[in-house]
């Protein structure tokens, strides 16, 4: 077992397994993370796989770019860099999120609707129920 722990004895050992750890962790629970915003902002499956879609194309054109950086300038250099430009990007979504500066699209129904209302109790709905016009049922309630 203690050889197992002997690596941790090393300070350079236990950064370097840290901000691993965190940019392991951060780029597993990111999608996930998304993807409810997504659905809770839009309720659409389309726009969720359209924006992990989208997520994948800034991969492609970093990678080609970070090959290129990778091989001119050093190694620690590249590897806190490129950690400390994915998390100023998680957190500018965490911000835009959190704040409710996110766009939301309009046009479609809500995912967060008014709970159904079926009482008679309830004088739009039994208006809208009593043979009133098509105009007074927009107003009404939705029925489940």
């Amino acid at each position: 077992m203690k050889l197992a722990l002997a690596p941790f004895a090393s300070r350079q050992f236990r950064l370097l397994f840290a901000g691993e750890l965190i940019s392991f962790l951060r780029t597993a629970v990111a999608p996930v993370a998304i993807a409810f915003a997504v659905l809770d902002l839009t309720g659409s499956a389309t726009d969720l796989g359209l924006v992990l879609a989208a997520g994948w194309l800034p991969q492609i054109v970093f990678v080609l770019v970070g090959g290129v950086l990778g091989d001119r300038l050093p190694r620690h250099l590249v590897m806190v860099g490129a950690n400390l430009l994915a998390a100023a990007g998680q957190a500018t979504s965490a911000a835009l999120l959190l704040t409710s500066a996110a766009p939301q699209r309009t046009g479609r129904s809500s995912p967060r609707r008014a709970p159904a209302c079926s009482s008679a109790a309830c004088s739009r709905c039994a208006g809208a129920r009593g043979g009133r016009s098509s105009s007074a049922r927009s107003g009404c309630c939705r029925r489940a």
